[in-house]
């Protein structure tokens, strides 16, 4: 009798976990943020991950940087060869003139914060470090980036691809953990062990802290550990970022040095990202360096690009300049900030590119291309006798007969450029051209203008396009009452294709009676059209054409080509005209804005739908484990029944 008790009890208890158990496991999950190391070809996905019941999430993406020729690469990687096979990077910032100069970093302290650091690699020159996990040593890259960025800056002398400042004191610090990788080979750390490597940097008392890393949004702790370290005189220098739209965390604070990346020629990289908050730019597209035994391209070298890249570059040019002037901090960023060479757009390159200024030197203006490549050398006496031809017959910069200016007497110099010049297009049969050599005629970081007529595309050479992107030379596409202006860090080397015409391509919506201005911009270059670009677009529209009033009843639009729908697009009021600025080449103008308000709203339903057919599945989800609870429920109340039946059964036999 008493032992059919404990039974009973048993019974109960099992039913009541049972009934509250399963409810716990469809609990929802937290949505963690990604930070991610900056190196191209490292897919920077910044969208949230799920984990469970984790803190802040800080992702890296493993390298993909397609390996060079190996054979080529098994050739020159050969021992101390750096003197035979200098380093474009160097060269373009003058590394090899402050080596001369007798600076390399030496007596100047630096922590580098990444995946970790391998030590047994033959080139590495590291002076100690610390890893914030107890159960992962900081020798341990499990990824392969901070090797990388660490050669950089510290690469041993006369080795391949030495570091900037070989005898800089370089402390690796790990805050990336081996264990915690995705499927996709993504890295993941939290902010919290970020701000445990800040921490530890300044309990070394370091001179400069790099971080190679980047948070899509502010995080205040983060900001409180950055501001401890500027504070107390430490210089941090961080990668902007690639292919985002806004400079990333930490790079983005005031008190931290945003670094973005160009290759050999001075272009942007392809994937910079824009904004103001970006104060210089470095090499950082193809860089040579070490690599880990387990990298999945090459050892013990491998090529990498990112503002990833271009940090390290910042970190040993401040090393250098540190032990240059035996200072640090602010003094040491105003002097890089002072001797920076201007190459173009500030929010694209900052104060410009990096580079050592030697006492007798000015800043480093050869790696402006001249604009004659194959410079003579004239001897005193031709010298004479050329200028007394010059005074009999004065040269003349003549015009190509499609070129014009309103008002401008003719040029008689060839120094006598123009800051704007405007020209006609050739017409094709299919392209238009410019006459061969109409940019000699337009100054550096000038603009030309190509009047379009009724051409809808106009073709660019390979060498026009580069010395648009050397000189820094803005194009303007002029319709009669429509202007494209587009700026030269738009454009990568090769020849280009530049599409411009009235109306919308098959597929998009076009309102013919609700809107105005709608054009249609591209750029197509080495076979292809990308959606966006680094530097602002402008649409320029002639208001004595385009009724105002008419205009600013509209909103500015561009279509764009994922969400397929019309988005809003900046505009504002310039010299009489109303410009809409764009980063995107698609279809742009003006609509009603009732109109693009319905499109948007049609868009949320469908997405709503979505949303629905989601709900249902989970509410489907939910009513089975609510019919699986009640069937345990009932399950249970007949086994005590039949219990209870039992026990009474027993003591009415009593």
């Amino acid at each position: 009798m008493n032992r059919k008790q404990p039974f009973l009890h048993n019974l109960l208890i099992v039913g009541l976990v049972l009934m509250f158990a399963v409810p716990l496991f469809s609990s929802e999950e937290l949505y963690l943020l990604n930070f991610l190391p900056f190196s191209t070809e490292y897919a920077e996905s910044f969208s949230t991950s799920k984990e469970k019941l984790g803190p802040l999430l800080v992702q890296a993406e493993e390298a993909t940087d397609a390996p060079q020729d190996i054979e080529d690469m098994e050739e020159k990687f050969s021992p101390n060869t750096s003197n035979l096979h200098p380093q474009w990077n160097h060269n373009m910032m003058n590394i090899g003139q402050a080596w001369a100069d007798g600076y390399t970093g030496a007596g100047v302290s630096i922590a580098v914060l990444d995946t970790g650091f391998f030590l047994q690699h033959p080139d590495s020159s590291m002076s100690g470090g610390y890893s914030v996990f107890a159960d992962d040593p900081w020798s341990n890259d499990h990824s392969g980036h901070g090797t990388h960025i660490a050669g950089i800056i510290s690469a041993q002398r006369g080795s391949t691809y030495q570091g900037i400042a070989p005898d800089a004191e370089v402390f690796g610090i790990k805050i990336y953990h081996e264990d915690d990788v995705n499927e996709e080979g993504a890295v993941s750390t939290d902010v919290r062990s970020v701000i445990k490597g800040i921490q530890h940097s300044i309990d070394l008392d370091v001179d400069i802290i790099v971080i190679s890393s980047g948070l899509s949004q502010d995080d205040a702790e983060l900001y409180e550990i950055i501001k401890t370290a500027h504070d107390q005189g430490i210089m941090i220098i961080a990668a902007s970022g690639n292919g985002k739209t806004t400079v990333n965390y930490p790079a983005h604070y005031n008190e931290v040095i945003a670094v973005t990346a160009v290759d050999e020629e001075l272009n942007p990289a392809l994937d910079i990202i824009y904004g103001k908050e970006n104060e210089f730019s470095a090499p950082g597209v193809n860089i040579g360096g070490l690599s880990i035994p387990d990298s999945s391209y090459s050892y013990p070298y491998i090529f990498m690009s990112g503002s990833s890249q271009a940090a390290p570059h910042a970190a040993g040019l401040a090393a250098i300049l540190m032990q240059k002037y035996g200072t640090r901090g602010e003094e040491i960023r105003k002097i890089m900030q002072n001797q920076a060479l201007d190459i173009g757009d500030s929010g694209l390159f900052g104060h410009g590119l990096l580079q050592y200024v030697s006492d007798e030197e000015e800043k480093n203006n050869e790696l402006v291309p001249p604009e004659d490549e194959d410079e003579e050398i004239v001897t005193p006496d031709e010298e004479e006798k050329e200028a007394e031809d010059e005074q009999e017959e004065p040269e003349e910069v003549k015009k190509p007969s499609s070129s014009r200016e309103a008002d401008v007497e003719e040029t008689e110099s060839a120094d006598d450029l123009a800051e704007f010049y405007q020209t006609d297009i050739i017409p094709g049969e299919e392209l238009g051209t410019l006459e061969r050599n109409i940019l000699a005629l337009v100054e550096d970081k000038g603009t030309l203008q190509i009047n379009m007529g009724d051409i809808q595309a106009l073709f660019l050479t390979k060498n026009q396009l580069s010395q648009i992107r050397n000189r820094n030379i803005s194009l303007i596409l002029a319709k009669e009452d429509v202007s494209w202006t587009i700026p030269p860090a738009n454009f990568v080397p090769g020849e280009a294709i530049l599409r411009f015409y009235e109306g919308a391509p098959i597929g998009v919506e076009r309102y013919q009676e609700s809107s105005q201005g709608i054009y249609t911009i591209s750029i197509y270059q080495q076979g292809t059209r990308h959606d966006a670009y680094p530097g602002l677009m402008k649409v320029s529209y002639d208001t004595e054409h385009f009724n105002m009033d008419g205009l600013l009843a509209l909103r500015p639009c561009y279509w764009d080509k994922k969400e397929k729908k019309w988005l809003h697009a900046d505009s504002e009021i310039e010299n009489g005209r109303f410009v809409l600025e764009t980063k995107h080449t698609t279809a742009v103008g003006f609509l009603d804005p009732k109109l693009v308000a319905a499109t948007a709203q049609d868009h949320s339903n469908e997405k709503d739908e979505s949303i629905s057919k989601e709900e249902v599945e989970e509410n489907t989800l939910q009513t089975m484990y609510g019919g699986i609870m009640v069937g345990v429920g009932l399950f249970i109340l007949l086994l005590l029944g039949v219990g209870l039946f039992i026990r009474w059964n027993n003591k009415k036999q009593e």
